[in-house]
């Protein structure tokens, strides 16, 4: 049976690669586990779409410092009397208004280390993509 492996597996081999492997063994750890998928024309299609070329990945990144170099994400949040927001801006607060503002999907790992804003103000993060230098974002949260 083929499976596209989801994980590295030490004695089969590395997250990506089609594989050709004992039925047994597919069904009943492979598959349970998550760590491998049916090797089916959907999703073998599916593996080479997310198979980016060192040069489509290198314009991907230019493209990225183009769009967010010296922009400034604004959140606006409830705050209470004392200025603690209600609400903290996150990591996840951070990716998900990329990808609505600017239409850029980032891993929230290239943010560093887990955000967590609880006070109205300015702030700088560091956007560290695989193999280039890092980027600095401004985010401007305001209370209503």
């Amino acid at each position: 049976m083929k499976v596209i492996l989801l994980t590295n597996i030490l004695s089969l081999g590395k997250k990506g690669e089609i594989k050709e492997v004992n039925d047994g063994y597919a069904m009943n750890y492979l598959l349970p586990e998550k760590k491998a998928q049916l090797a089916t024309a959907l999703n073998i299609s599916r593996l080479q779409e997310t198979r980016l070329t060192p040069q489509a990945r290198e314009q991907s990144y230019q493209r990225f410092y183009k769009i967010l170099e010296n922009q400034k994400i604004n959140f606006i949040r409830k705050a209470s009397e004392q200025g603690h927001l209600f609400q903290a801006v996150s990591t996840a607060d951070v990716v998900r208004m990329l990808e609505e503002k600017y239409n850029i999907s980032i891993k929230p790992k290239w943010l560093g280390k887990p955000l967590h804003f609880k006070s109205p103000g300015e702030f700088k993060i560091i956007i560290s993509l695989p193999d280039q230098p890092p980027l600095n974002l401004n985010i401007d949260i305001k209370t209503e």
